[in-house]
C-alpha cells in the first residue's frame, strides 16, 4: 500500500487527482490523520471543489485546533467557495437579464422604411419571459464618395440614415 509520501510526490508534480485519490484511501485506514486531512483538503480546494475542500479541512481543525495551516487553508477554501457562489449568481442574473430584455441591432447598407417597419414589426411579435416584444433598432448606412470636409485623405465616409 502506498502512503502519504507518495501522495506529496504526486502533489509535487501536479498530479493532483492522482493524490487526491490516493489520500482518499489512506484516509479510510486513518481518518483523523492530520497530514491526510491537510493536504486532501488542498487537492479539494486546488481542484476547484471548495465545498468537499471546507468539509475535509474543517475536520482537520476540529481534530487538530492549534494546526494553523489548517485554518489557513479552510479560510482559503472558503473564499473559492464564495467566489463560486458569487459567479452562479451572476451567471443566473445574467441569464434573466437576457430572457427578459432582449434587443436587436441591424446595420444594413439598404433598407426601405417599409422594410424596417416590416422588420420591427415581427421582431416585436416575439414576447420574451416578461411579456415584453424584443427591441429592434435599425440602421441604415451607405459609403458616399469622398467628401473633403473633414479628412482630405479619406476615400469614403459612411454616412447613416
Amino acid at each position: 500500500m502506498k502512503d502519504i509520501n507518495y501522495a506529496l510526490m504526486l502533489i509535487k508534480a501536479n498530479k493532483l487527482d492522482g493524490a487526491k485519490d490516493l489520500l482518499e484511501e489512506l484516509l479510510k485506514s486513518d481518518p483523523q490523520d492530520k497530514d491526510i486531512l491537510y493536504n486532501l483538503g488542498m487537492c479539494y480546494t486546488e481542484l476547484d471543489e471548495p465545498e468537499r475542500a471546507v468539509e475535509i479541512l474543517s475536520e482537520c481543525v476540529r481534530c487538530y485546533p492549534n494546526y494553523s495551516n489548517a485554518y489557513v487553508a479552510l479560510g482559503f477554501a472558503h473564499s473559492r467557495l464564495a467566489e463560486q457562489l458569487i459567479g452562479l449568481k451572476i451567471k443566473d442574473n445574467l441569464a434573466k437579464a437576457f430572457k427578459n430584455n432582449i434587443r436587436i441591432m441591424l446595420v444594413i447598407d439598404d433598407l426601405s422604411t417599409e422594410q424596417k417597419d416590416t422588420l420591427t414589426n415581427v421582431v416585436n411579435a416575439f414576447k420574451l419571459e416578461n411579456g415584453e416584444g424584443i427591441k429592434f433598432i435599425g440602421y441604415v448606412v451607405r459609403f458616399e464618395q469622398k467628401i473633403n470636409l473633414l479628412d482630405s485623405k479619406a476615400e469614403y465616409a459612411l454616412s447613416m440614415q
